[in-house]
């Protein structure tokens, strides 16, 4: 007799959900944990572990000799060393960056989810072809490109605050070590070409880089980046005209979305 045939089950969902804000420097900052803390911590407890049980051995005298729970004892304190000294500091201080990163591209998502009211569909943590987007925006006025820049601030310090100038940025007084307006103008020119390619349409695209919890001073009129805190941006998109129709809007809104949902 043939096997009955089994009911296989399957997920009722036909496409995965949207990415949430701050998907990918959460998943890093995990990764991280996962990958480089836990199993330097796994390896220090063990190596103490053995260190402990050899010299109750010896200190019981069911080993006859020191010099093995000595050397466990050796090995134990250089590797706990390495680890406490070298590697924990990096490692937390990427979690930390990570996670203040995510965090901040949480808080940029509160603002930009509130103009939704106003005709904007809003998309967060693309990853297409080794770009990561933080935001993508379109609405009437068209199409944001927005790049999330948290960086700590010093306690103590007043009056710190972000410069720029229509070509370079300054925060706190010093250029950051990544050119947030050649990343912002790159990210900008993928999905460009992404709506170009899959639509046929070429919207205005409008690059923007926002600092949480910074105070930006006034930019010069007539640049090209927006670099501004999150809560400047819809004052600013307020000003702009009306260039896309809803169905236009739709449409491209399509388009990123499956790029959202990968």
């Amino acid at each position: 007799m043939k096997p009955a045939n089994r009911a296989v089950p399957v997920s009722p969902l036909r496409e995965p959900p949207l990415r949430t804000p701050g998907l990918s420097q959460t998943r890093q900052a995990d990764e991280i944990l996962y990958e480089g803390v836990v199993p330097w911590f796994t390896i220090c407890v063990l190596v103490i572990y053995l260190g402990v049980f050899e010299w109750l051995r010896w200190l019981l005298t069911i080993a006859p000799s020191a010099w093995t729970a000595a050397g466990f004892t050796v090995v134990a304190a250089a590797l706990t060393a390495y680890f406490l000294l070298r590697k924990w500091p990096e490692l937390r201080a990427a979690i930390r960056r990570h996670t203040l990163g995510a965090m901040g591209e949480r808080s940029v998502a509160e603002v930009l989810d509130g103009l939704r009211c106003g005709g904007y569909e809003v998309f967060h943590d693309l990853v297409d072809n080794g770009f990561n987007i933080d935001h993508v925006m379109v609405g009437p006025t068209g199409v944001y490109v927005i790049e999330t820049k948290t960086r700590s601030k010093y306690v103590g310090r007043r009056n710190v605050h972000v410069t720029y100038d229509g070509r370079r940025i300054r925060v706190d007084g010093h250029e950051p070590d990544r050119d947030p307006i050649g990343q912002v103008h790159a990210l900008t020119e993928r999905v460009r070409e992404i709506i170009q390619v899959e639509t046929g349409l070429r919207p205005p695209i409008r690059p923007v880089v926002l600092y949480p919890g910074w105070y930006v001073d006034k930019q010069p009129r007539g640049v090209s980046v927006w670099v501004l805190s999150p809560k400047a941006l819809p004052g600013f998109i307020r000003h702009e005209r009306t260039v896309l129709k809803r169905a236009v809007v739709e449409r491209i809104a399509v388009v990123i979305a499956r790029h959202a949902r990968k």
